[in-house]
């Protein structure tokens, strides 16, 4: 018996409604995944119960550019280096600021050049000691008081009974209270000396408690010298430059040009450049891309970098 035809149409692809199905659980909710290729939650459960009313041929192209992308965005990534942390020499250093102020609580600075592996250290920290570290990143967006602690209690989960400041200032000492924790700040060049100085208050309630501020120089400039407060309060202070990365770090993290001097000494250029690390990560990148990482190659890529390396 054949099948209607206007039936037919409502009955999903095996293939792709089992690949939907196989990679759902990589989304916080069936509501993300829809909306990954354009559609409701609603509207990818109806279709995986063969019950979806709208036109199924057009559902299933929206699906299938979502894998095809999701699957060349896969294969790109297997062909560019990896983006693990690697232990350089300042990312080890950032490391150990951010241990410091763990273990001895107070105010610790770490800061320094773009792209030299601050923000790389801040995550490993976090993926190593989970439980009793917390991670913000500052922008321009929370640039007052009130809404830069109200991201820190979102980002921790943290619900006052208000978002009075007194509330979140009430709630964010209690999560900190007790055994030694230390709270990361990356981008810190973005807070104002009003949030650094509540942020200090919350380290005063409990010396136990840490707040590492990591950023470009401006941390030092615009933070560390506005108030005596403060710099009375800062157990250590780093400032790191590109010029020190070094040769030992570029073979670390380029190991398929360790063997040979010359073009680790190129990439030694663009890293203690403006461009640091993360500028020769992205040449390296283009050059594995280019299926050429000779010596040629990889000059070929530093010419294309906005701002001269040479």
């Amino acid at each position: 018996m054949s099948i209607n035809p206007e039936l037919q149409r409502k009955i999903a692809t095996p293939e792709i409604k089992a690949k939907l199905l196989e990679i759902a659980s990589e989304f916080d909710s069936r509501e993300k995944l829809a909306r990954a290729f354009g559609y409701t939650g609603g509207a990818l459960s109806q279709y995986l119960h063969d019950k979806y009313p709208g036109n199924i041929e057009n559902f299933e192209n929206a699906v299938r550019e979502f894998l095809k992308n999701r699957e060349a965005a896969a294969e790109l990534k297997s062909s560019v280096i990896s983006n693990d942390y690697k232990e350089t020499s300042i990312s080890t250093n950032i490391f150990e600021i951010i241990r410091i102020c763990h273990l001895q609580g107070g105010l610790t600075i770490g800061c320094g050049d773009a792209g030299i592996g601050k923000t790389m250290a801040c995550l490993h920290y976090i993926e190593k000691y989970p439980n009793t570290s917390y991670m913000v990143t500052a922008n321009a967006c929370f640039s007052n008081l009130s809404a830069f602690l109200g991201k820190i209690c979102d980002c921790l989960n943290i619900k006052p009974y208000k978002r009075r400041l007194s509330d979140m200032w009430n709630a964010l000492a209690e999560e900190f209270a007790g055994e030694r924790k230390v709270l990361i700040i990356d981008e810190a060049q973005f807070l104002t000396v009003r949030i650094v100085e509540t942020l200090r208050s919350l380290s005063d309630q409990n010396p136990n408690f840490g707040i590492c501020l990591i950023g470009n120089t401006d941390v030092i400039t615009n933070i560390y010298n506005a108030r005596d407060q403060l710099r009375n309060r800062t157990k250590l202070i780093e400032n790191y430059h590109t010029s020190e990365i070094t040769a030992d770090d570029i073979k670390l993290i380029f190991p398929a040009i360790t063997d040979d001097d010359e073009r680790v000494k190129l990439m030694l250029s663009v890293a203690r450049s403006v461009h640091g690390l993360r500028g020769a990560v992205n040449v390296f990148n283009n050059a594995i891309n280019s299926d050429d990482i000779s010596h040629k190659g990889l000059l070929q890529h530093i010419k294309e970098l906005p701002k001269k390396v040479f």
